[in-house]
């Protein structure tokens, strides 16, 4: 770069940082970003100006941003989430981010921030859409430049999302005393039965039926002999994308309960479990929500029990398997 001055007022001039110049005038400091050329007064001398003519590059190429990184989003039906590790200086414009449903069809921007922030969440109906659909997921993050930086280069990530089933909507109920309740009688906590609703079959492990006295309707598991590990399982592959599993607990003691939990498989041995899904036991309706909903799993509760203090410390009445 070239400095002009007037009558010699222009004591030093140097580049500061990318983009920027900085003129001292009569020991007075100005700062401009580089853009053409730039007209400096002196505070001392008020009609005395410097002007900085830029003769060639001399603001030089703005250094990118750093490429985010740790990519990490999900695909429900109804949200798209996302979280990425935040970069450094990429303070005042944020981040792009833009998906891509499927290979051939480019998806929407969803965001051109103006904060900083390293998430983000969209809904599908904000978008205009019923809901996302099934399908390949390819999600693109850019830092966005500012006055010292450039854009970053684009970083991105995949995921698979399965959908609900074309839209197909189902609710499979387990209700007690079952269909079977005649052949599957049960009194103690170390048995395994087979519970049946229509068509469809459940295998009952480790849990008690009082062998249907007494007007129980609900099932009971823990015992104060031993620790035990409770099942309720699906025989049958649900064709339907199920989006949660909801238990029914009329009462627990926490205390005997280590964990609780739901794994989704494609095989009835859960030698390829898709997603485990824990929750806290408690009294109540409890919700097993499932990320990645798939066609054609299989579905097992467990419930991991300590020895208790006295038997069934775990009472269930229904078990519901939806996506509606």
């Amino acid at each position: 770069f070239a400095v002009v001055g007037v009558d010699g007022c222009v004591k030093s001039a140097s580049i500061s940082t990318p983009g920027t110049i900085t003129v001292t005038v009569d020991e007075n400091t100005s700062e401009s970003r580089v853009e053409g050329d730039v007209i400096i007064a002196s505070k001392a001398y008020p009609d005395v100006t410097a002007k900085v003519q830029i003769i060639q590059a001399a603001k030089g190429e703005k250094e990118p941003l750093d490429k985010p990184q740790d990519i990490d989003f999900e695909v429900t039906a109804t949200d798209l989430t996302a979280i990425w590790r935040a970069v450094n200086n990429a303070t005042k414009y944020g981040y792009r981010v833009v998906y891509k449903a499927d290979e051939t069809a480019t998806g929407e921007e969803i965001a051109n921030g103006e904060t900083n922030d390293a998430e983000i969440s969209i809904s599908a109906s904000s978008l205009g859409l019923t809901e996302f659909a099934a399908g390949e997921y390819v999600l693109y993050v850019k830092s966005l430049g500012n006055e010292n930086y450039a854009d970053s280069d684009e970083a991105s990530a995949e995921i698979s999302f399965g959908g609900t089933s074309g839209g197909n909507k189902a609710t499979y109920t387990l209700t007690f005393p079952d269909n079977n309740k005649g052949s599957n009688n049960n009194g103690n906590y170390t048995g395994k039965w087979t519970a049946k609703i229509e068509a469809n079959t459940w295998t009952i492990d480790k849990f008690n039926n009082n062998n249907w006295a007494s007007s129980w309707s609900y099932i009971k598991c823990g015992s104060k002999n031993a620790a035990s590990v409770a099942t309720i399982t699906t025989d049958w592959a649900i064709a339907e994308a199920i989006e949660k599993v909801i238990v029914t607990i009329d009462a627990v003691t926490a205390t005997s309960v280590n964990s609780t939990y739901l794994e989704v498989a494609t095989d009835a041995d859960f030698s390829n479990i898709l997603e485990k899904v824990t929750v806290s036991i408690a009294k109540g309706d409890l919700v097993y929500a499932i990320t990645n909903p798939v066609e054609n799993c299989y579905y097992r509760l467990t419930y991991d029990c300590k020895k208790a203090s006295s038997n069934g410390p775990v009472q269930i009445s229904k078990v519901v398997y939806t996506n509606e």
